[in-house]
């Protein structure tokens, strides 16, 4: 990344050294915030996924305690996924 094609084009004096220094270092710097963006965005997209799974278990919890029949509460729980899906 601190040459050009095959390192054949090399800073040769102070300034020139400086400079390839602060290029580079400014590429670490923005990989660097990219990757955070998109960890960032990955772990809000896990964390909304595992809140939904939850929801749906307490869901299907208390379609059993109120003893709903298992069609129904299939059809409720499939109703919910397909919410959570194109939510």
């Amino acid at each position: 990344m601190s040459s050009v094609a095959y390192g054949d084009i090399t800073p040769l004096n102070p300034t020139e050294v400086i400079y390839v220094i602060c290029v580079v270092a400014f590429m670490i710097i923005f990989y660097i915030y990219i990757f955070t963006q998109i960890y960032t965005v990955v772990t809000a997209i896990n964390s909304k996924c595992n809140e939904i799974e939850e929801d749906k278990h307490k869901v299907a919890r208390y379609l059993s305690q109120i003893k709903i029949s298992s069609s129904v509460r299939s059809k409720i729980i499939s109703e919910f996924e397909f919410r959570a899906e194109h939510t």
